[in-house]
């Protein structure tokens, strides 16, 4: 039970912890290499792979990472989903980081959003991540609000959809997050639990049958694993 308290408390942050990096260091560099190169056109990046495979928690990182953040002069993001919301994703994209919407955005109507969204992104260089898109056509509705300062402005996108990826794309390289390795599983699952590379010798079985249960996919429900 003790395991299973432990696995309750820590997963609900884990999906924030750099400790769920494990397995993708080589993706990070790349991203983040096609994040601040020479190119001066926006560039639509895309993350691909199937649900819970860790796309999000590793645009998340991109995103906070303190280079980037001094690379860029205007950071957003905003979770897309299956159904769009348009008038959410706008005012998404217009939260600052760590401050709140004022009154006067959230009264303000859906042209006058995507209005206030153009001019503060025109002449900045932004990143925005569209964390989830599951359909062109969201993508395609939302970019045209995004100008082309010609000054290495970048969107990332994260989706399951591969077509979706490849239709979006700025090029044809796609950054896919694959499934763990056994080794890579075992560390993620001692990290974020143990908060160290490898376990009580008492609890290796349970670990082990968490591991087989989980088949590589980190955002997984140990919780219900274990108790299952």
């Amino acid at each position: 039970m003790k395991l299973v308290e432990e696995l309750e408390e820590k997963s609900a942050s884990s999906s924030r912890s750099k400790s769920d990096l494990v397995g993708v260091n080589t993706i990070l560099l790349e991203l983040k290499d096609r994040l601040t190169n020479m190119e001066r056109k926006v560039e639509i990046i895309p993350i691909v792979g199937m649900g819970g495979i860790g796309k999000s928690t590793l645009a998340r990182n991109l995103y906070d990472d303190a280079y980037i953040f001094s690379h860029f002069d205007y950071r957003g993001w905003a979770a897309i989903s299956q159904v769009p919301n348009m008038r959410e994703t706008m005012l998404s994209l217009l939260r600052c980081p760590d401050e709140k919407l004022s009154e006067k955005l959230i009264e303000c109507e859906d042209y006058e959003l995507r209005e206030i969204l153009h001019k503060r992104l025109f002449g900045r260089r932004y990143m925005i991540v569209l964390d989830d898109i599951w359909s062109t056509m969201a993508c395609d509705e939302i970019k045209m609000y995004f100008p082309d300062n010609s000054n290495g402005s970048r969107i990332v996108i994260t989706t399951r959809d591969s077509e979706v990826a490849e239709q979006v794309a700025s090029s044809k390289i796609l950054h896919r997050v694959n499934f763990l390795d056994e080794y890579a599983c075992r560390d993620l699952l001692c990290q974020i639990v143990f908060g160290e590379d490898d376990c009580p010798d008492e609890l290796k079985g349970l670990v082990s049958k968490i591991l087989s249960d989980c088949s590589g996919l980190p955002l997984r429900d140990w919780r219900a694993i274990v108790k299952g």
